[in-house]
Order: structure tokens, then sequence, then C-alpha cells
């Protein structure tokens, strides 16, 4: 049932950090030592805290609804999704130069960013039954859901542009998810803490915002994820390219400021013993172990494979 309509000018007030952290990532590729890294770190966290002060408006537009009690079957088990929250939204984003979409659930609690899987849409986590599994943390306000739409098919699987585009326009996404989207979550939700999460290439987009973006993320959750993304460059390699793909950049990482927040991040990397993406898990596992990052390395050895049957019950345990 249709209970209401929102049109919101929606204040930057969480971090509009990107600016800072931008600047950071492009300086670092020039410092020629120590005193031009802290010189860098320091301009980036200037300006990110003196962002967090301005207001920026961003314009949505949406409207939300109460799922009443449905229930999903999964296996042998019975879900039952009481009554939730759900929220559609939809806004023309300044950084990518088009409309975009994007799912609510919840009322409360730890916000969590859904990215989703390759080429996949902001409706996916909802329809492949993930938004189910996790009804009653969600009704119960332990989490908030936040699922935006991808766009995959314009950049990593765009095969009719060069591969600089393609990088070019990640870069855009990256700028919306960092602008646009974590301002409105911050609008709805002031909980300190920051979940991110994503399924197979979605687990990509979920740990590569988390290491460049540990002043924000406090949780990143990745299952089945896939780290390298080589193989969507057909042989075309920049610096852009090297710090978005973080086996190669993340052991180069010497700076305290990111070794420090990823030390206090929650870093889960879930993945199956028939999971085409195991060796990659077991191989990042080991990198974030060379540079002493706590984190979670949770094998299922039931012979599981890379699919959503995997994902259901891996949210049912990391959430």
């Amino acid at each position: 049932m249709l209970e209401r309509f929102v049109v919101c000018d929606v204040p930057h007030r969480c971090a509009r950090s990107s600016p800072g952290r931008a600047f950071f990532w492009e300086e670092l590729r020039t410092a020629k030592d120590a005193k031009d890294s802290q010189r860098a770190r320091r301009k980036a966290w200037e300006e990110s805290r003196l962002a967090i002060s301005g207001q920026h408006p961003v314009r949505y537009s949406g409207c939300g609804e109460t799922l009443q009690a449905t229930s999903l079957r999964l296996g042998s088990d019975t879900l039952s999704t009481s009554s939730m929250n759900r929220e559609y939204h939809k806004g023309y984003s300044q950084e990518l130069h088009r409309d975009m979409e994007a799912l609510v659930f919840g009322h409360a609690g730890t916000p969590v960013l859904v990215f989703p899987t390759s080429m996949g849409k902001f409706f996916e986590y909802e329809d492949r039954g993930m938004i189910g599994v996790l009804a009653n943390k969600i009704e119960r306000g332990e989490i908030q859901v936040f699922c935006p739409d991808g766009v995959d098919t314009e950049s990593w699987y765009n095969k009719g542009v060069h591969p600089r585009v393609r990088v070019m326009r990640h870069l855009q996404y990256e700028r919306y998810i960092l602008h646009e989207f974590l301002p409105f979550m911050r609008w709805k939700n002031q909980n300190w803490q920051l979940g991110v999460t994503g399924c197979s290439f979605g687990g990509y987009h979920a740990m590569n915002f988390a290491l460049k973006h540990p002043d924000v993320v406090t949780h990143c959750v990745s299952m089945s994820g896939a780290f390298d993304i080589k193989q969507f460059l057909d042989g075309y390699y920049d610096d852009d390219c090297y710090f978005n793909n973080p086996p190669d950049y993340l052991p180069n990482i010497s700076d305290d400021w990111f070794l420090s927040r990823y030390r206090q991040m929650k870093i889960v990397l879930g993945s199956a013993d028939w999971d085409i993406c195991l060796d990659a898990n077991i191989k990042f596992s080991a990198i974030l172990n060379g540079k002493a990052i706590p984190h979670w390395l949770d094998v299922w050895n039931d012979n599981s494979k890379h699919d959503w049957p995997l994902w259901l019950r891996m949210a049912g345990k990391y959430f």
C-alpha cells in the first residue's frame, strides 16, 4: 500500500569526503617522499573535515511503502517478512549525468550499502531473496539496507569503448556513491557506522570502495568476490587502473593513515570449496595477512558453488 510520497532536499551531512580523498589518491601517485605523502594526506583530511560541515543539496524523489507479512521459502526454511519499511528513490546524478534508482529497506540500525553483482540492478537484492533472509533484522531496526543501481554495463563490461573510458566511467560511479548516495544515506540514517557488501563482482566493488575510503567504511563483507579487474582491460593499464585493482595497490600501501583504519575495519571474505572465486579469496587473504590486517576468511566446505543459494546463507550468517 502506498503510504507517502517523498520529495526531499538531501543535505550532504556525512563526509563529502571525496574531494579530499580523490586529491589524496591523485597526489599519492606523484609524491616523491614521505613528506609529500603526509602533506597530501593532511590536505585531504582537512578538505574532508571542512566539507562535512557544508550543506550541499541533492534532490531525490521517491515513495515509501510498508511490506505486509509474506513468506519466502529457502530450501527447507520458510522465512517470514513482517511489516517492513520499503522505499523507492530516483534522482538525477550530477556525477553520472543520468537518473539513478535505489531501494531502501528498514527504518533504523547500521546502514548497509549493497553493490549489485555483475551488471546487476538495484532491485536484485530483493528479487533474489536476500532481503527476505534479513527481514527480521531489518524489521527489528538492527540494520537498514540501501541498494543503489550499478553501472557495470557502462564501465568494466562495456566492450564497445576503450578501456580508458571504462575506467573513467567507474570513477564517475565511485564519485556518485561518495558525493551523492552516501550523503543521502546519512540523511536517512545518522548511525556513524557504514557497512558495504556485495556478491561476486559486487564483492569487488565493496572491497575496493572500503580500501579506498576507510575513513567512511567500518565493515566490509565480500561474498565470493573477485578483486582483480585486469580481465576487463584488454591489456590496457594506467594509474587509475592500478588504484582500482586491490591486489596491486594494497601490497604497496605503507601509509599508516590507511593501514591503521584497515586494521580497525571489520572485513569478511566469504567463499566456498566449489566457488570459482575461492582462489582469489585465498590469495587476497594472504595479502591482508601480509599487511597485518585482521579479517575473517570463511570458506564453506559443503560443495557450495558461486551462486545465490550460497550467498543467501552467507547473508543470514554474516549480518
